[in-house]
């Protein structure tokens, strides 16, 4: 993402100086945080909507378009196309909303790397090819299972009733 926010911060920057914002370009003040911040939060939010509107309507043909029959089979499977319609439109607004707050919660990690304080590496000789192969398969395997234990662990009794 750093390579990403560095094209649009100067854009950012500007845009606070244009308001009358002092110290921006001052390495002595928060604002290059801020401005920092506000960069990868645009990014963040613009490319979750870029990557939905052109990801998800390819699934929605494949799923309810090409293969209706197979996912929906009987009459009863699929609700009426009225319906079907107003769920579509809830839930992409639903998305649509979610997305800057999805965001705003990713800002935290931006301070890692504003502060140069992550494991990233712009050179693959550093750690080899090796390395930068498996770091996505290592990666997904974290996450993945991560994400397992902490789901698991929302079933719990104790987690699962107030919740």
């Amino acid at each position: 993402m750093d390579p990403v926010v560095r094209i649009f911060l100067p854009y950012v920057s500007d845009a606070y100086t244009a308001l009358g914002v002092e110290g921006v370009q001052d390495d002595t003040t928060i604002l290059p945080l801020v401005a920092y911040l506000t960069t990868g939060w645009l990014v963040y939010t613009v490319g979750a909507l870029v990557t939905y509107f052109s990801l998800a309507p390819i699934s929605f043909i494949y799923y309810f378009v090409w293969n209706r029959a197979t996912y929906f089979p009987g009459p009863k499977d699929l609700p009426p196309d009225n319906v079907l319609y107003e769920q579509v439109r809830e839930e992409i607004k639903m998305s649509v909303w979610a997305f800057p707050f999805m965001a705003l919660l990713t800002l935290p990690f931006n301070l890692f790397e504003f502060y140069e304080m992550d494991y990233h590496y712009d050179d693959i000789e550093e750690y080899g090819w090796n390395y930068f192969l498996l770091s996505p398969i290592i990666f997904v395997v974290f996450a993945d299972t991560s994400i397992y234990w902490i789901h698991r662990g929302l079933h719990h009794p104790l987690l699962y009733k107030p919740l």
